[in-house]
């Protein structure tokens, strides 16, 4: 039950320390690649991870894989931090939490073959999609001061959903299909440590 509350509080406060960032005047980019170099220490020496870093002799997929995803990362916080900053976090919230939707209906279609999809499910994954388009509407007032050439940022909730989605789905087939379970403590250190690098 602690693992679920911090996993709650810490999520909130990553789309609010992108609000506080512009409080501070942290550039976004910065404070999101001294996030992934801090990460990425922080996995080499937990759980003795420097030892297995040190015992692995072949590149393995589910480490091609951590790669990857951490590449991944990057552009999707960033998209994140510029939505927060742009429309809301609100919008942004909503918007990488209903990305949900995307690793879901990746693990019932290909993850797990005895799932079946319902007509609730699709439901449910239609009203997700409706709720990120309503929530980044704004009010005529507010959208007539965007400027046509940046209304570009109307399409920022869908990209931070389909980025969302896209590092979700990757982290569920690396553990469904790949990783092995003494190795699962590593996979944020190799994905923090590309995330960073990238």
């Amino acid at each position: 039950m602690s693992n679920l509350l911090l996993t709650i509080i810490f999520t909130s406060w990553l789309l609010i320390a992108f609000r506080v960032f512009d409080i501070y005047k942290v550039d976004h980019l910065q404070g999101i690649i001294f996030n992934y170099i801090i990460c990425a220490l922080m996995g080499f020496f937990l759980f003795d991870n420097y030892v297995k870093i040190s015992e692995i002799s072949t590149l393995d997929t589910w480490i091609i894989l951590a790669v990857i995803t951490g590449t991944c990362f990057m552009p999707t916080f960033y998209l994140m931090a510029y939505t927060v900053k742009t429309i809301s976090v609100t919008v942004s919230s909503i918007a990488s939490k209903i990305s949900l939707i995307i690793p879901v209906s990746v693990s019932i279609l290909y993850l797990n073959k005895d799932a079946k999809f319902s007509l609730l499910n699709i439901l449910g994954l239609v009203l997700g999609l409706a709720a990120i388009l309503m929530s980044s509407i704004k009010k005529d007032t507010e959208a007539s001061s965007v400027s046509i050439k940046s209304r570009f940022v109307y399409f920022l909730p869908a990209l931070v959903f389909l980025g969302g989605g896209l590092v979700d789905v990757l982290i569920n087939i690396t553990n469904y299909n790949h990783l092995p379970s003494d190795k699962s403590s590593l996979f944020p250190f190799f994905a923090f440590s590309a995330a960073a690098f990238s």
